[in-house]
């Protein structure tokens, strides 16, 4: 499940991606579902049942999943490593968010952490903010 779309990257660029366009309409459709997978792989080991479905944490990864997009439309389109200021700022806040949550710093509003763990092929990863709100219990209840 893509958390945004080619148009939602259209807008957010101010251009109009389409069938001959670089990169075309195709194209960023692709990007949006790869970004949204790198997504709800990180949120997944967060702890986060995904795809994620409230209406509130839809609002938020639709921004971020735009701007990831959106980055990757821009270095498709340009073979430059001299990215303009708004592109820089995309990627900063997409990475950030991506590191919050792994961190267990960003919450998806009106979600619910899973079972705690994220099973992956053949090893688990432990979710930090399960294991947060876990110690954080036990002391509340140590006191």
């Amino acid at each position: 499940m893509a958390y945004c779309t080619y148009s939602d990257v259209d807008a957010l660029m101010s251009v109009t991606h389409d069938g001959s366009s670089v990169p075309t309409s195709t194209n960023v459709t692709a990007f949006t579902v790869d970004v949204s997978a790198e997504i709800d792989g990180v949120a997944q080991a967060a702890g986060y049942v995904v795809p994620i479905t409230g209406a509130d944490g839809l609002a938020l990864l639709n921004s971020y999943a735009t701007m990831g997009a959106a980055v990757k439309a821009w270095h498709a389109g340009f073979q430059s490593s001299d990215a303009p200021a708004n592109v820089v700022y995309w990627q900063k806040s997409y990475e950030d968010f991506l590191m919050r949550l792994r961190k267990g710093d960003q919450a998806l509003p009106a979600e619910t952490i899973g079972a705690g763990t994220a099973t992956v092929a053949a090893f688990s990863v432990p979710s930090k903010s399960a294991r947060y709100w876990s110690r954080k219990r036990d002391r509340l209840d140590a006191e």
